[in-house]
């Protein structure tokens, strides 16, 4: 079966927000990131819903966190090790 494999760069203004989570105007950081979709393909390059996936770095406490990837795989019971392994050859 086709698959496509979509990667996208984008960057993302965090809002800074007070105690009162409210937001607080300009953004003090931009969070740059890739995200990547693995999908099996309808027709010839239309994408269907993606199967796995995943974010570098990942978003933790409104911040880049260089030392984490976030994963994201349609059936809760597949490991994500199988998808690192398979995917990204590690």
């Amino acid at each position: 079966e086709p698959y496509g494999i979509f990667v996208f760069h984008d960057r993302y203004d965090v809002p800074v927000k007070g105690t009162d989570k409210e937001r607080q105007g300009e953004s003090e950081e931009v969070f740059e990131y890739i995200i990547c979709g693995i999908c099996p393909l309808k027709g010839e390059y239309e994408p269907e819903k993606p199967l796995w996936g995943f974010l570098f770095p990942d978003f933790t406490d409104r911040s880049a966190d260089i030392n984490s990837i976030a994963v994201f795989r349609e059936r809760e019971n597949q490991p994500e090790e199988e998808f690192l392994q398979r995917i990204l050859k590690i």
